[in-house]
């Protein structure tokens, strides 16, 4: 969650223009993702083959070896005195021959029971309910937190968006045009008279009892943007994302709509 919200576009605006980039925040994510994974596989080629496969396969000494790159690994202060006479026989690790009668589910099953009849037995009975009790509370404190975490930080982000959103009203635009980002403003109870909005983005825009007569709209992106109880009379939409949802209680007087885009 940290890499996402470091990575990954997170208003309205900056998801626009990500989505126009050949290499988005996505495709970055991914690979960031995936570096684990590659991490791993490159590791497998300097990672040695565990002691008991090799013991199985009758390559005791370089089980020893193994044994000895182990100890020395964890710097153990005792000195090494595991000889090949003293390393477990190929049996120890051989399971007992099972009947060929019986099929995998019954063979599942009994193992099952076999490991929840140990966990449940004196000796670790304990543990297991301390471990269960634990893994229960991490879990319950884990997306507690993190749920909590991620609703209250919205809210703040939310209400310090709110305000900072700029209140524009009683404003009359004649001939005007608009070629830049318009981002959290509301127009309200004002004229937009032979205006353009050209090669720009709404974000978070709200246009409140408002009148467009005549007006253009050309390459228009937008994000959260909304027209209410407002007039739009004789005006053009050319190459935009602005559908009839965006309209709300709106009245549209011979308005023409061309190439809409998604």
């Amino acid at each position: 969650s940290i890499l996402a919200h470091l990575i990954l576009p997170t208003d309205g605006a900056d998801i626009v223009s990500d989505n126009q980039e050949h290499w988005s925040s996505w495709h970055k994510m991914l690979m960031v993702n995936n570096l684990p994974i590659v991490t791993c596989m490159i590791g497998l080629i300097w990672t040695s083959e565990s002691p008991r496969y090799l013991l199985e396969a009758s390559r005791e000494v370089e089980a020893l070896e193994v044994y000895q790159k182990l100890h020395k690994i964890n710097r153990s202060r005792t000195q090494y005195g595991l000889t090949e006479l003293e390393l477990p026989g190929r049996n120890a690790f051989r399971e007992k021959p099972r009947s060929t009668s019986r099929n995998v589910i019954t063979i599942g099953i009994d193992s099952f029971r076999e490991v929840f009849q140990r966990m449940l037995s004196p000796s670790n009975y304990r543990t297991t309910i301390l471990l269960g009790t634990l893994h229960l509370l991490l879990g319950f404190l884990y997306m507690g937190i993190s749920t909590f975490s991620a609703s209250m930080i919205k809210e703040l982000n939310n209400a310090h968006f709110s305000q900072l959103k700029r209140h524009i009203s009683d404003v009359n635009y004649t001939g005007t045009v608009f070629n830049a980002t318009i981002e959290n403003v509301q127009y309200r109870d004002s004229y937009f008279i032979n205006v353009t909005f050209k090669h720009i983005e709404f974000n978070h825009v709200e246009f409140v009892n408002c009148l467009f007569e005549d007006a253009e709209f050309s390459d228009i992106k937008s994000s959260i943007t909304y027209f209410e109880n407002s007039t739009i009379k004789d005006s053009r939409f050319f190459d935009t994302d602005l559908t009839e949802h965006h309209f709300i209680n709106c009245n549209m007087i011979n308005n023409t709509f061309v190439a809409l885009i998604s």
